[in-house]
C-alpha cells in the first residue's frame, strides 16, 4: 500500500492543490491532503479492492471507513449496466488514466451520481492499483435543474426580461422582449439597448442620472419611451438591478421592462376627456380656467390677454327645426372654424350648449383682438351644408382684456360675457367691449 500511494502522489497533490489544502510538513502530508479534499476517494489495489478512503468519500456515501477498506470498488456501483459499463472502461484502459460518469449505492439504499477519474499507481512497469476521484454531482444536477426552471420562468414572464454585462452589452433576451421590441436575440446580443432601442426621447441627463444609479449598485426603476425595429415608438416601464459578485464588483445587469403604452393611452384618453368637450373637442371649462390661472400673472400693460366671449344667434331654432343631431353638427362645425381663426397659442373652449370662449394669449393692443373677432363672425355667417341642407348662423361675440377689465378668470369671463349681451342687444352679428 505504500508503495500505491508514493505512484499515486502526483493526482492527489493535484487534486489537493485544487481542494486549497496545503500538505503538512514531514510524513503527514498525505493525510493533510486526503482530509483537506472536498473529492472523494478510493485507493484500489491491483484487484480493484478499497485499501484507502478519504472522509469526503464516507460523507458522500454515508458509509463508515470501516465498511469500505477491503470491498471491491465495483460493488459500489449501483446498477448492473452502470456497473458493466465502467468495470469494461476501466478494464480496457487498465493503466491509463479514465474518467466517466457513475451511480453509486449509498448506505440507506440511495444513489448517488458521480463523476468519477481514475488514476492509475505503478512502480516501474508494475500496476499496483490507483486511485478514483469522485465528485458528488447531485448539487451539479440541482442547479442545472433550478437553472433551467429560472431560465423556462424568464422566457415565458409576460415582462421583457434583458441580461447585459458590466458594459451594458447585451448577452441574453427573452421571448416577451423580443415581441415587444421586434429584435430576435440573435439581433440584440452584443448590442448596447441604447444603440438597439434608443428613440431619442429621453435626454442625456436622463441618462446620465439612470447609469449614477445603477453604478452606485442600486436599482433603478422610471418610464422610457423607446423605439422598436419597425421605426413605431412604444412606452416601456423599466426596473435595472445590478448583480455583483462576492466582492462587490458588478458582473450584469438585468432589466425588467413592461409594455405600458395602453396604460398611457388610456391615461391620455381619461386625462382630454377631463379637459375637453367631447362634441366638438375644443377645451372645457376646467380647462380655460387653467389656462386663465397660468396666464394672467404674465399679464402687464405691455402684454395683455383677452377673453372674447361668443354666442351662436338663432341656434334653437335650429335644433327645433331640423333636430339635435343637425344642431350637434352645427356646433362642430363653428368648433372646426373658430379653430381656423386663431393662432396655435390661443385656446378655443366651449362651456356648454351654444356658447364658445376664445382666449388670446399674449397680445399687444385691444385692436389686435376686435380683428380676431370680426374675422371669427366673418367666418360663422357663412352658411353650412349639414345633411343637404344649407344652414345660416351668427353670432355675437364680447371681449375683456386683461389686465384692463379684470385680473382674474371670473372678473374677465363675466366682463367678457356681459359685453356679448350688449352686442346682442345692439343688433347681433356684433363685436363689443
Amino acid at each position: 500500500m505504500r508503495r500505491l500511494f508514493a505512484s499515486g502522489t502526483r493526482a492527489l497533490l493535484a487534486w489537493g492543490a485544487r481542494a486549497g489544502v496545503k500538505p503538512a510538513c514531514g510524513s503527514g502530508w498525505l493525510d493533510s491532503v486526503l482530509l483537506g479534499m472536498t473529492e472523494g476517494m478510493l485507493a484500489l489495489d491491483a484487484q480493484g479492492r478499497v485499501i484507502r478512503v478519504n472522509p469526503a468519500a464516507c460523507a458522500m456515501l454515508g458509509y463508515e471507513e470501516a465498511d469500505l477498506l477491503g470491498l471491491a470498488g465495483e460493488a459500489l456501483l449501483h446498477a448492473p449496466r452502470t456497473r458493466q459499463s465502467m468495470a469494461l472502461r476501466v478494464g480496457e484502459y487498465m493503466g491509463q488514466i479514465c474518467d466517466g460518469q457513475a451511480w453509486l449505492k449509498c448506505k440507506h439504499g440511495g444513489a448517488l451520481p458521480v463523476s468519477w477519474r481514475y488514476q492509475p499507481a505503478w512502480q516501474g512497469h508494475e500496476l499496483l492499483g490507483g486511485v478514483v476521484l469522485m465528485r458528488n454531482l447531485s448539487r451539479d444536477r440541482e442547479e442545472d435543474a433550478h437553472r433551467r426552471l429560472l431560465i423556462s420562468a424568464l422566457e415565458n414572464v409576460a415582462n421583457g426580461v434583458i441580461i447585459t454585462d458590466a458594459r451594458a452589452r447585451i448577452k441574453w433576451v427573452n421571448a416577451a422582449f423580443e415581441r415587444m421590441t421586434g429584435y430576435s436575440m440573435s439581433e440584440a446580443v452584443g448590442l448596447t439597448p441604447g444603440r438597439l432601442l434608443n428613440s431619442g426621447a429621453q435626454s442625456r441627463v436622463f441618462y446620465k442620472n439612470m447609469w449614477r444609479t445603477i453604478r452606485q449598485g442600486k436599482v433603478w426603476h422610471g418610464e422610457l419611451l423607446n423605439r422598436r425595429k419597425d421605426g413605431t415608438l412604444y412606452h416601456e416601464e423599466l426596473t435595472i438591478a445590478p448583480v455583483r459578485e462576492e466582492n462587490g464588483r458588478i458582473l450584469h445587469y438585468v432589466g425588467v421592462k413592461q409594455n405600458v403604452s395602453k396604460r398611457k393611452h388610456n391615461e391620455r384618453e381619461i386625462h382630454f376627456q377631463a379637459h375637453h368637450d367631447l362634441l366638438t373637442g375644443l377645451a372645457n371649462r376646467r380647462r380655460l380656467q387653467q389656462k386663465l390661472d397660468e396666464s394672467i400673472p404674465c399679464c402687464n400693460e405691455g402684454r395683455m390677454l383677452a377673453v372674447l366671449f361668443l354666442d351662436l344667434d338663432r341656434f334653437k331654432p335650429v335644433n327645433d327645426r331640423y333636430g339635435h343631431h343637425v344642431g350637434d353638427q352645427l356646433l362642430v362645425a363653428v368648433a372646426d372654424r373658430l379653430r381656423s381663426c386663431v393662432r396655435g397659442s390661443d385656446l378655443v373652449a366651449r362651456l356648454g350648449g351654444d356658447e364658445f370662449v376664445v382666449l388670446l394669449d399674449t397680445i399687444q393692443a385691444a385692436e389686435q383682438a376686435a380683428r380676431v373677432g370680426r374675422k371669427i363672425l366673418t367666418a360663422l355667417s357663412q352658411s353650412l351644408l349639414l345633411e343637404g341642407r344649407d344652414v345660416t348662423t351668427s353670432a355675437s361675440l364680447g371681449i375683456a382684456l386683461c389686465p384692463h377689465d379684470g385680473t382674474d378668470a371670473a372678473t374677465l369671463l363675466h366682463r367678457a360675457d356681459q359685453a356679448m349681451y350688449r352686442a346682442k342687444a345692439a343688433g347681433r352679428g356684433r363685436v363689443s367691449f
